[in-house]
């Protein structure tokens, strides 16, 4: 075989090199492309300078007297200057390393329950808040999180935290998490101890959850009355019944708390949508501003008791019950149905909330009892028997069974009674001051079909009727009340709401603004 020729031969080897180097350069690109890039996510006013530094000149700040270790805030900017107060406030008593966002996931975006972001990269007008990337690769391996970065572009209950998180703590970086609404509270409690594993002594964890929703201001102070002492109580049996956007959210932080013994639960602020209008607004949301302290935690005894008017008893309206209206301690919005006149009753499709918000958060909801009997409940520390008579000519007998509640432990008597004509006559007057004599705290009428005032008397509620609530679908048109009872060992609050009855089914009647009222 001959010689190759030298000019050959440095000819294959510069081919040779001129392949390889391109082969290389290739791979290099294929890498760079490859490889992830930032999910950059935008915050509310998205690069308007002039409006959020209107928004960060807000004051006074809040005073703390020392740093807390949770705190749960809204998301809703309509309070936007009140977090620029909140977050000013902490500045001056914390300088985490790491903030820990916990928020629901709003639009059930993904299958995994619990989820974080791996690549996302927060945009805001002082830059870009980074992730803690080294816990949040823990949290994925560790099988607590799935990442789902694509949720947190539109998940607000984190962005709109993202400016506060990067101007008063420029040099932290952040483990967002978002949980669905079914996450179990075992989950919770998974998370909260992998978290009180996992995070440095200086971090600071935010609950970002919105309180009531899409029902007027005075009914979502009702219901923020338990949410607030579920929370401040770590009453982890009451926090999936509450009115809020996230109970898993509450449950985390919650649980959380207690793991590391900030259980000084403290509420700095309390706000509704409606304070921001000069008109009636049917469908608000409230905010509590809530921090954690160290230290053991400070029980409020309190419970909040939701009652109606008459409620027919014949067997068309039974047929379109599942279950019956009575008692409910455990009422909660489910979130998945399809089809929402199917829950509970349909006669109720009208009365609720939008998103059936307005029967949900009650510590007790009293469509019904059962006959001549009391049932003795618990909530919050304070004990409620819960008892039903009807007008007999037995009234000795009933005194007696009511007082002897009282030796039973029982704090309150709540008494559903039947009268037996449809027009208030004195008698019925002189029959419930009579029982509220003898021990009843909480005196609810039933037969009369005329809507009468609540009265106060010898220190109890007495309401003589609260109207129709739900009626044959042959009468046409009638009329009630609703009313939501809050009580604590040293105050009794009411709410009435009234409602019209038309074909069976009642519906909230708008209602001005009481100038007068208060949260």
């Amino acid at each position: 075989m001959g010689r190759t020729s030298l000019p050959l031969i440095i000819f294959m080897r510069t081919l040779k090199y001129i392949l390889l180097g391109a082969f290389l350069l290739g791979c290099a690109q294929f890498l760079s492309a490859c490889q992830q890039q930032p999910l950059i996510v935008k915050s509310m006013y998205d690069n308007d300078l002039k409006m959020w530094n209107h928004i960060f000149s807000s004051e006074p700040a809040m005073d703390f007297k020392s740093a807390p270790f949770g705190v749960i805030l809204p998301h809703n900017m309509i309070v936007g200057y009140e977090l620029t107060k909140f977050y000013k406030g902490l500045v001056k008593v914390t300088n985490p390393s790491v903030v820990v966002v916990i928020s629901p996931n709003h639009y059930e975006n993904g299958d995994p329950d619990i989820q974080t972001c791996q690549n996302c990269s927060y945009e805001t007008i002082n830059g870009i808040l980074p992730l803690q990337t080294d816990l949040i690769q823990k949290m994925v391996q560790d099988g607590i999180a799935a990442p789902f970065d694509n949720t947190f572009t539109k998940e607000h209950g984190i962005y709109n935290h993202a400016p506060y998180i990067r101007k008063f703590f420029p040099q932290v970086k952040l483990v967002p998490i978002t949980l669905k609404w079914e996450t179990t509270q075992e989950d919770t409690v998974k998370l909260s101890k992998w978290l009180s594993a996992n995070l440095p002594e200086d971090s600071l964890v935010i609950g970002s959850v919105d309180f009531s929703h899409y029902i007027p201001l005075e009914a979502a102070s009702f219901h923020d009355i338990a949410s607030y002492s579920t929370i401040k109580n770590f009453d982890y049996g009451n926090m999936y019944d509450l009115e809020i956007d996230s109970p898993p959210s509450i449950s985390t932080i919650t649980h959380l708390m207690e793991e590391r013994g900030f259980m000084d639960a403290q509420r700095f602020q309390h706000t509704n949508n409606q304070d921001y209008h000069a008109e009636r607004v049917d469908s608000t949301t409230s905010h509590q501003f809530i921090a954690f302290f160290k230290g053991q935690k400070q029980p409020e005894k309190s419970l909040t008791i939701m009652s109606f008017g008459n409620i027919a008893d014949s067997q068309s309206i039974k047929n379109n019950t599942d279950s019956g209206l009575k008692f409910y301690d455990n009422y909660r919005w489910n979130i998945n149905a399809a089809n929402p006149n199917t829950e509970i009753n349909e006669y109720l499709r009208d009365i609720r909330g939008y998103e059936d918000r307005y029967l949900v958060g009650a510590d007790f909801v009293v469509f019904d009892l059962p006959e001549d009997s009391c049932h003795l409940h618990q909530q919050n520390g304070l004990h409620v028997s819960f008892c039903k008579f009807s007008q007999d000519g037995k009234t000795a007998e009933q005194i007696k069974t009511v007082q002897r509640q009282k030796t039973q432990g029982a704090d309150y008597i709540y008494l559903l009674y039947r009268f037996n004509e449809l027009k208030f006559i004195k008698q019925d007057e002189e029959i419930a001051k009579k029982f509220a004599n003898n021990g009843v705290n909480i005196f609810i009428g039933r037969g009369l079909k005329t809507v009468m005032p609540v009265e106060n008397y010898n220190n109890s509620i007495i309401a003589y009727s609260l109207g129709d609530f739900i009626i044959e679908p042959s009468v046409k048109k009638s009329e009630g009340e609703i009313l939501e009872i809050a009580l604590t060992p040293n105050d009794k609050r009411t709410f009435t709401f009234p409602i019209q009855v038309v074909n069976g089914y009642p519906k909230l009647i708008t209602q001005p603004l009481d100038p007068h009222f208060q949260k």
